[in-house]
């Protein structure tokens, strides 16, 4: 079942493909009421934009405090991953990139409540 012709000198190379389980739990809803797979797909790619420009607006806002900067650059960002890739980052990138946004959050919410403590 697993033994593909990608990466052909390993055996059961089929693993090493991307499954899209990320995709596919985030558009489920919308594949069960319509039955149409290229609405599902189309919306999938769109919601990882929204989702990958919405973290980055968050991040930048809790930074700067500016909302006009964070929306620009969250645009941006979302943009650049396409012109950069040449693709749409999909399912394991863009949860990778979720956890770093979440992350940097947490540390600079963490920073900025103990440098106002200090004052």
């Amino acid at each position: 079942l697993f033994d593909s012709n990608s990466f052909h000198p390993y055996p059961r190379s089929l693993a090493f493909a991307d499954h899209l389980t990320p995709e596919a739990l985030m558009v489920a809803p919308l594949y069960w009421a319509t039955g149409n797979a290229v609405l599902a797909v189309n919306a999938s790619v769109v919601m990882a934009l929204a989702l990958s420009a919405l973290a980055m607006f968050a991040l930048l806002r809790r930074v700067t405090g500016r909302a006009d900067a964070a929306f620009l650059a969250g645009l941006a960002y979302a943009v650049w991953n396409v012109r950069l890739e040449g693709k749409i980052p999909m399912g394991a990138a863009l949860l990778i990139q979720l956890a770093v946004v979440v992350f940097l959050f947490g540390l600079i919410s963490e920073q900025i409540a103990s440098s106002q403590e200090r004052r």
